[in-house]
């Protein structure tokens, strides 16, 4: 009867991954229009109902392969700036570490990622969204719901994940087999024990603090980077790690199942899901926007400036939302702040040269800038509180008019960003005097440097917000080519500038950035202006 219901399970999965493929094809430019105006793949669809079990593992393989390469190749990256930055530093890595190889420490290191996040994995509590829509629209009874979230689903994804670590590991690290397949399945077994273990807690044990996600979160931050000390700076045999790791988890897999089978509240657990999810789906439609929502003392500020027109309204909207704008940036900046003062105690400890200093400063510029100035709640208030129904008009009709607001905008957002900027300053400027023999001609640039980035990416949400406009009609974010921008200015800030400080000379760095977001920020005024009238609406 489990394999029934799973197999039921497992045909609306493919249907809804099939019909989101077709959809995504449908909104490709000069592709889309070519499938037709009506469905007509009914006839492949019942094909892929027939031979399910394949096209489920195939589907696997693919979700598997392709998570493991991006956490792999992101880890590496990631392990390799840290490398870089801190040259090889003993206290992080072991002797002959070698960042630019594929060696045992980098899968080790994987491998410790997927334990620790299934640590405080629940296959019955996390998939009670899931659990519910099955229960209440296909009446499967809540134990063959739990037997197929505790054994038969994972057990899917082992065999997926199995050909991942095996084909993966044998091609790029020429590590063994067994110890591949072994890793596989103790992240199984540890699942099912994590279950069990959960669901104990859930139901019999009143710990607040443990069943809060903060509690969770700060435990997989805190044990992640534990894992990645220890592996690092410790060579961890890859055998000996899958061995233990297995050998534990199969002796308490022996209680868990145990426990799972004498479990009789699966009908209590199907009831508090339903529960738990009306809260949340509750929760959410009142905090969507609770991010950008005035308080009574916001709309009660009142302007003493004698601007009329747009003028007025982008001075009556900055000093209105001068919380919701300013407070995340000055939260922001007083981690600068701590981070400046843990890398001080870092440096002081260890004896660097200025040339790693300077690259420090020069080369992670852009991150640095990144993640202070690119607040999405400042472009989310401009649409909720204002846009949202400026749109309805004719307003942004006119070219003239969303060109003037966005000069405004643009001029009044920077006078808010030179609180992180000038505190990046203010802090290389310090590192420059007391750890480096500074030259004024090396400080000016830098300095450039991080006005240039400040400019930037105070420009880019207001270029992205104005010409793709993101939003939907409840303010949730829902644009492809933006996301698009955000995760392509995300890794080009963590993973190729860090890269570019043993290649390219600063000066050369510095020249190249000027001229690029001079380019930028003409060709992004030339766009707003020719196109955003058309592109800048409501979307359903």
């Amino acid at each position: 009867m489990n394999l029934k219901y799973f197999s039921l399970i497992e045909k609306i999965k493919l249907t809804e991954v099939f019909n989101s493929v077709i959809r995504i094809i449908r909104k490709t430019p000069l592709i889309g229009k070519h499938l037709g105006s009506f469905y007509k793949f009914k006839n492949f669809k019942n094909f892929i109902y027939k031979l399910y079990p394949i096209f489920s593992v195939i589907w696997q393989i693919i979700k598997s392969t392709v998570l493991f390469l991006i956490v792999l190749f992101s880890l590496k990256a990631i392990i390799s700036t840290i490398y870089n930055i801190t040259d090889g530093s003993p206290i992080l890595f072991y002797k002959n570490f070698d960042p630019n190889s594929f060696n045992d420490s980098f899968l080790v290191t994987l491998f410790g990622f997927y334990l620790v996040l299934d640590l405080f994995r629940n296959n019955l509590i996390d998939n009670g969204y899931i659990i519910v829509d099955y229960y209440k629209f296909f009446n499967i009874d809540p134990f063959n719901l739990s037997i197929i979230f505790i054994y038969l689903r994972p057990l899917l994804v082992t065999i997926g994940r199995t050909f991942a670590f095996v084909v993966i590991g044998t091609w790029l690290f020429n590590v063994n087999i067994i110890s591949l397949i072994l890793v596989s399945i103790a992240i199984l077994l540890l699942e099912i024990n994590a279950t069990a273990f959960w669901t104990h807690i859930n139901f019999f044990h009143s710990c607040s603090f443990i069943n809060k996600e903060s509690f969770d979160g700060i435990c997989v931050i805190v044990l992640i980077l534990l894992n990645t000390f220890l592996t690092l700076r410790f060579r961890v045999n890859l055998e000996i790690f899958a061995i233990v790791c297995f050998i534990i988890n199969a002796i308490m897999a022996i209680f868990a199942i145990r426990y799972i089978k004498n479990f009789n509240s699966y009908d209590l657990l199907i009831e508090n899901s339903i529960t738990n999810y009306n809260n949340a789906m509750i929760g959410i439609e009142d905090s969507s926007n609770n991010d950008v929502k005035l308080k009574d003392k916001d709309t009660k500020e009142k302007s003493t400036s004698k601007s009329k027109g747009f003028e007025y309204l982008n001075d009556m909207f900055f000093l209105r939302h001068k919380r919701i704008l300013r407070k995340p940036v000055i939260i922001k900046t007083l981690i600068l702040f701590a981070v400046a003062v843990v890398f001080f105690i870092f440096i002081s400890i260890k004896d660097v040269d200025d040339k790693f200093i300077n690259n420090t400063f020069t080369f992670m510029t852009p991150l640095f800038m990144y993640l202070l100035c690119k607040q999405k709640n400042i472009i989310k208030s401009f649409y909720v509180n204002c846009d949202s129904s400026l749109l309805y008009y004719g307003f942004y009709k006119e070219k003239k008019n969303i060109l003037k607001m966005f000069l405004l905008r643009a001029k009044s957002l920077l006078k808010i960003m030179l609180i992180p900027s000038l505190s990046l300053i203010l802090i290389y400027l310090f590192f420059a005097i007391t750890k480096t023999k500074y030259d004024i001609s090396t400080m000016l640039f830098n300095i450039v440097l991080i006005i240039l980035n400040g400019i930037f990416f105070t420009i880019l949400p207001l270029f992205q917000y104005y010409v793709f406009q993101p939003f939907n009609q409840d303010g949730n974010e829902n644009s492809f080519m933006s996301s698009l921008i955000d995760f392509g200015m995300y890794y080009f800030c963590i993973f190729v500038t860090p890269k570019l400080a043993g290649s390219m000379n600063a000066r050369i760095y510095l020249i190249a950035t000027s001229v690029f977001i001079l380019f930028f920020t003409i060709i992004a005024i030339i766009l707003i202006y020719m196109i955003s009238h058309k592109t800048f609406k409501i979307k359903s």
